[in-house]
């Protein structure tokens, strides 16, 4: 009883306007918090603004993304940081690389037009979907991305967090 008391009560603070589903790991309800407690102030928080909660700095599928201009001028989202399950993931090191040199051809335009959005948009993004995976299985993870500044106004970043589902 106790316990369903806590999860209410945690599940009654999260913000009415989070693109998060109540349901969804308490991991992206934090994220979303400490992302909507800077906005708040009226600016985008900074990378260090949302890695000062440790729960989120030390999450296994924490990441951070840069934005980087190729030589078009076209934005390029490069990994700076990366929890332990991202590279397992992945399957190999991915902090240094950008999500065209990691993700398979046939999905890196879902995934820039994504971050493109959220760039334009200034705001989170969150999705749940089945993905397939380098070692050929599908599997199905949920996955809130929040703008992050240097100046407070431009998006020139990213930090995610991921929880797979299966």
């Amino acid at each position: 009883m106790l316990l369903a008391v806590a999860v209410l009560g945690w599940l009654m603070l999260s913000p009415a306007d989070s693109p998060v589903p109540q349901d969804a790991h308490k991991s992206l309800h934090d994220l979303y918090r400490v992302w909507d407690t800077v906005t708040s102030r009226g600016h985008l928080p900074s990378v260090d603004d949302i890695m000062s909660d440790e729960g989120i700095a030390s999450g296994d599928t924490t990441m951070v993304l840069r934005v980087d201009r190729d030589d078009r001028d076209q934005p390029r989202f490069t990994y700076t940081h990366a929890g332990p399950r991202q590279g397992q993931v992945f399957g190999r090191p991915i902090v240094g690389f950008s999500v065209d040199e990691l993700v398979p051809p046939q999905q890196i335009a879902h995934f820039v037009n994504v971050f493109r959005d959220i760039l334009t948009s200034k705001k989170p993004h969150y999705w749940m979907r089945m993905n397939g995976m380098f070692d050929g299985a599908f599997r199905t993870y949920e996955r809130l991305v929040v703008p992050v500044s240097t100046d407070g106004e431009s998006v020139d970043g990213f930090v995610g967090v991921w929880n797979w589902v299966d």
